[in-house]
């Protein structure tokens, strides 16, 4: 809540009291609006220290028109029905000085999400220049750039890259036991013709 939001919500003691309960203001802590109630919690300590006399004397000095009052000593109460505003300002002043209000300046408005960039996929017969000519290096760099500020594109970001990275790492290991496998044969042709030079006969 903002101050001009306090200034514009709070309009009455009942508001004033709950808000002060909801942010832990103390300055709502002598204020009562059970006259007879508090009056009552009053009494033991009055009758360890007055006479009947100076009892009732306080209870007539009490003002039993109001609403809101204020515990001002023991059988003493202030009606503060008409200081509303005073002490709402005290509220305030209380709120700055214990930093309860929201400073609208430092509200930031959310970013506009981005839509996630999307990685082409590479024809198979394309994938072996990405590990030999060194572009593997620029794809992470532009897929790195392309990545969003918020935690979500970029978890998306990460996973479309590494799912990108896992195709060309398959497809440069199929490349690879391909040339292994051509090889192999290649050495083999060339051991049988060695072999039927010599007069061995290959099983």
């Amino acid at each position: 809540m903002t101050k001009d939001q306090f200034y514009d919500d709070i309009n009455d003691f009942d508001q004033l009291y709950e808000f002060c309960e909801d942010v832990g203001c103390p300055l709502n802590e002598d204020w009562v609006n059970d006259l007879k109630r508090a009056v009552d919690n009053d009494f033991p300590d009055a009758h360890g220290r007055w006479y009947y006399d100076d009892i009732r004397d306080k209870l007539n000095d009490i003002d039993e028109g109001g609403e809101w009052y204020r515990h001002v000593g023991t059988l003493e109460f202030e009606c503060i029905d008409e200081e509303f505003y005073s002490y709402r300002d005290d509220v305030a002043e209380w709120c700055e000085a214990n930093y309860v209000f929201n400073d609208p300046d430092e509200e930031e408005e959310e970013p506009e999400e981005d839509p996630v960039p999307e990685i082409p996929a590479v024809p198979p017969e394309d994938l072996s220049g990405y590990f030999d000519s060194g572009a593997t290096m620029d794809l992470t760099s532009e897929v790195v750039q392309k990545i969003q500020k918020t935690e979500e594109q970029k978890r998306e970001a990460a996973r479309l890259y590494r799912e990108h990275i896992e195709q060309l790492q398959r497809a440069h290991a199929e490349r690879v036991l391909e040339e292994a496998r051509l090889k192999k044969e290649a050495d083999l042709e060339e051991f049988r013709e060695c072999s039927a030079s010599y007069g061995f006969a290959m099983i």
